[in-house]
């Protein structure tokens, strides 16, 4: 049936039921809350709030293993010396008059 229709109609089509399925998320009620109600007193818990940190945790082990696998092990450099506050500037040449 949607073959009629071509690619845009299908889009369209697709666009309908994800509306459709995002209004049902949030306003039909499962007991006496809806889906979306659910899903926030769910995620709001003390032990979702530890999951997301341990989960945050073991991303950031990852990156660094990667990294480490990828660029090699990390090499301190020696730290910069700090310059001086104020630059220096060089010595202009004495500017030069017309001659009249």
């Amino acid at each position: 049936m949607l073959g009629m229709f071509g690619l845009a109609g299908r889009r369209l089509a697709e666009g309908l039921i994800a509306l459709f399925a995002l209004l049902g998320f949030t306003l039909v009620p499962l007991g006496r809350k809806t889906a979306l109600e659910h899903a926030r007193d769910i995620f709001t818990t003390p032990a979702a709030a530890d999951a997301f940190h341990e989960l945050g945790d073991a991303t950031l082990r990852l990156r660094q293993k990667l990294t480490g696998a990828i660029m090699g092990p990390e090499r301190h450099a020696a730290p910069l010396d700090p310059g001086p506050a104020v630059p220096k500037v060089p010595d202009l040449p004495p500017a030069r008059r017309p001659r009249p």
